[in-house]
């Protein structure tokens, strides 16, 4: 896939939440062209949105420019070809209800119980990613 087709996927690393939702997007990161960058690994870009943004909710970057928030989800999920996501969230983003709905869970997003294996495996990654060896983005 041509880097410019790429979808580049910021999220907060150390949210145990955020972490499972792209642990589950790494299988079919590669073949869909999403680019995983947790923000504790990557400088935000020059020309996106500012770090205080990218902390209080997910961003993608790819050839339509960039969405956040339930719209950056939508774009994920199109984009890994999961069509029952995909779908609720058309309808969601729809009926007005995703962005409000998305917006109460980033926020309470450290509060939201997981399962324990995923929270573990979560936990791990976060502490994987205590150094601020930042790159640059994709």
């Amino acid at each position: 896939m041509a880097d410019n087709d790429r979808l580049a996927v910021y999220y907060d690393g150390a949210c145990p939440l955020c972490s499972a939702a792209a642990d589950g997007w790494r299988s079919g990161a590669d073949r869909s062209g999403l680019v995983l960058c947790p923000l504790q690994e990557f400088a935000p870009p020059k020309d996106g949105p500012s770090s205080e943004d990218l902390q209080h909710a997910i961003h993608v970057h790819g050839p339509d420019g960039w969405l956040s928030g339930a719209h950056a989800l939508h774009a994920v999920y199109r984009r890994l070809g999961n069509r029952p996501m995909t779908a609720l969230l058309t309808l969601g983003i729809a009926l007005g209800v995703a962005d409000p709905v998305y917006r109460l869970l980033a926020r309470h997003r450290t509060h939201v119980p997981l399962p324990r294996s995923i929270a573990r495996r979560a936990a791990i990654r976060s502490d994987q990613r205590t150094h601020d060896t930042r790159r640059e983005h994709p």
